[in-house]
């Protein structure tokens, strides 16, 4: 029988996204108060992020799913402190992350799929390294998340059926800056994501998600 790919029925969760943005608010907020002054350390760097996700689904009472590759956008902020080696980022991302699934059937073994779209908010201070137009930089931090949309084969749907409205995750990342034009700047960034508190309460356990970004960032400093 031919895998039927189904959108499943989301609980009445409109204010979600309302409250996340408040979040991401304060946390504006909170790091703008953080900022340096601008004729101190200068500026801070607003932009935009593309980039590919490997994530695998993560099973309390069950194995792990097999990894899935995704993608992931966003905007993110960043903000330098008085301390010019300590940066604080702000990022609102859409993010699609999920599992492979094998099972065995009277057929024989088929794939099935899981899909979940996360709408996420992180807060990650960051220490840098500057050498010329360059910068490294390791940051650590955490992210609020709701799924905006949830897909699967339908074998797998029952396990999707009572999504958390909010996740919590730890977050990661190691990166290099190249400046040009005296007020633009790419990124090269790495990170990874675990989930803390579980996405799902499936029948068989908990489900959460651990995933690995690749992600290419492009922003500009206003005023430099």
């Amino acid at each position: 029988m031919p895998r039927r790919p189904v959108s499943l029925k989301r609980p009445n969760r409109e204010q979600e996204p309302l409250r996340l943005s408040l979040t991401l608010a304060c946390l504006l907020g909170l790091t703008l108060t953080l900022a340096a002054p601008a004729d101190a350390q200068g500026t801070y760097t607003a932009g935009a992020l593309l980039g590919q996700v490997e994530s695998r689904q993560l099973h309390s009472h069950a194995d792990d799913t097999e990894a899935r590759t995704d993608v992931v956008f966003g905007a993110f902020v960043d903000v330098a402190t008085p301390l010019s080696w300590l940066h604080i980022g702000l990022e609102a991302s859409i993010a699609r992350r999920g599992g492979d699934y094998q099972t065995t059937t009277a057929a024989g073994p088929t794939a099935q799929s899981a899909r979940i779209d996360y709408l996420s908010f992180s807060l990650m201070p960051a220490v840098w390294h500057d050498f010329g137009p360059f910068a490294l930089y390791v940051a650590a931090g955490f992210a609020r998340e709701s799924d905006v949309g949830i897909g699967s084969t339908a074998e797998v749907a029952p396990l999707f059926d009572e999504p958390s409205s909010n996740v919590f995750a730890l977050t990661a990342a190691a990166g290099l800056e190249v400046s040009f034009m005296r007020k633009w700047s790419a990124r090269l960034e790495v990170r990874e994501l675990n989930q803390v508190s579980p996405a799902f309460r499936a029948p068989s356990g908990d489900i959460r998600h651990r995933s690995r970004e690749f992600v290419i960032k492009v922003g500009m400093r206003p005023g430099a």
